[in-house]
């Protein structure tokens, strides 16, 4: 599992990273090496991008929901909206999405 700190821009470096103290990264699972003047290749931090309501797309793949599905004639297969809109929300949309 992860974590999301809302609100948290991106740093641009270990030294300017709110989760890095005294040389050690406080969220990497093993020691990374600290770059003063970029982020590390191998930071465990990585940017969400902008994005509205973001669910929980696997629960609209359960089984109970299959029962609910549309097929299309060509082939296709679709989910009711009614569902995308009551999927258990994960992280709320940003401001203005």
């Amino acid at each position: 599992m992860g974590v999301y700190i809302k609100g948290m821009e991106m740093p641009e470096n270990c030294a300017l990273c709110p989760v890095w103290d005294a040389g050690n990264c406080l969220v990497a699972s093993e020691t990374i090496i600290c770059e003063y003047t970029k982020r590390p290749s191998d930071c465990p931090i990585v940017p969400v991008p902008p994005h509205g309501r973001l669910v929980d797309a696997d629960r609209l793949l359960s089984e109970h929901i299959k029962q609910k599905y549309y097929h299309l004639p060509n082939g296709d297969t679709a989910i009711p909206i009614i569902d995308v809109e009551h999927a258990p929300t994960i992280i709320q949309a940003e401001e203005g999405e």
